[in-house]
């Protein structure tokens, strides 16, 4: 003989106890930190990308991880750059009509030594 079924039409089915890890979520802002053991240890979610900026050198650690949960950082040293240093490098060293003059003096000169004629031609 069966039983009749006698639960609650509003209760809800067991489902076990399931530990979830809480990830932290990466919100689009600086994060900062005090050397490579720090950065090393901050924990990202899978498929994450993180820069992380070091308060006391100038350095970006740059920590990702792959789908499977694997991490890996790089370390990117950086430097600031003036103005002057960027107008001083804009300027590039240009050849003057006598440095052009001179190649082709010397170019054919050369010509005339390839054709049997001598220096001083």
């Amino acid at each position: 003989m069966a039983y009749p079924y006698y639960a609650s039409p509003y209760a809800q089915p067991y489902q076990p106890y399931q530990p979830q890890t809480q990830q932290p979520v990466y919100q689009a802002g600086i994060v900062w930190v005090s050397g490579f053991e720090e950065a090393s240890a901050y924990p990202i979610a899978p498929n994450t990308v993180i820069p992380m900026w070091d308060r006391n050198s100038q350095t970006v650690y740059w920590k990702q991880s792959d789908a499977a949960g694997r991490q890996s950082i790089r370390v990117l040293d950086y430097k600031e750059r003036s103005s002057a240093q960027e107008a001083q490098q804009a300027a590039p060293e240009l050849a003057t009509k006598e440095d052009l003059a001179a190649v082709l003096a010397e170019i054919r000169g050369l010509q005339a030594l390839l054709k049997g004629g001598n220096e001083n031609a």
